[in-house]
């Protein structure tokens, strides 16, 4: 046998440990405040393989983005899409500034997430944030570029 052949076969524990993490499987639970989206203006691009498509549009009551000391997260739903996840987030003055990076790998899949929203407090009972929602996998990839308005609930 080919020494290769065992460098692979010792990497399947490694691999497999990646999955632990894997955004498609965890169930998101929202806590903290609570922000409604009251509207959003989106595009969306999604190269799936079982429904591609390009959507533009608005939504009003479109989810909530929750917030929790510097963590937070969202659920959103638009169209036929409906997206949840966990982000960390810092504050300054007015300005908020959303952020996540996660990935994942395991033996030929593959997937990575990346949130970045930017915004500010209009009022503290109002905020607005723009930004893109990104995920890849081997199945395709969504991209949406959004920008919301919320009120506290």
């Amino acid at each position: 046998m080919k020494p290769g052949f065992f460098l692979a076969l010792a990497m399947v524990p490694i691999l497999a440990n990646c999955t632990q993490d894997d955004p498609r499987t965890r169930q998101v639970i929202h806590e903290g405040e609570k922000w409604n989206i009251t509207s959003v203006a989106y595009t969306i691009v999604d190269q799936s393989l079982t429904s591609p498509g390009f959507k533009t549009g608005t939504k009003s009551n479109a989810g909530a983005f929750y917030f929790n000391g510097t963590e937070g997260s969202f659920d959103i739903r638009i169209y036929n899409y409906h997206k949840e996840d966990y982000f960390g987030y810092t504050v300054s003055s007015s300005d908020i500034t959303i952020t996540n990076i996660s990935q994942s790998v395991s033996g030929t899949r593959f997937s990575q997430d990346v949130i970045a929203m930017a915004g500010e407090y209009v009022t503290t009972a109002t905020m607005t944030l723009e930004g893109t929602i990104t995920k890849q996998s081997n199945s395709g990839q969504f991209v949406m570029t959004a920008s919301f308005e919320l009120a506290k609930e």
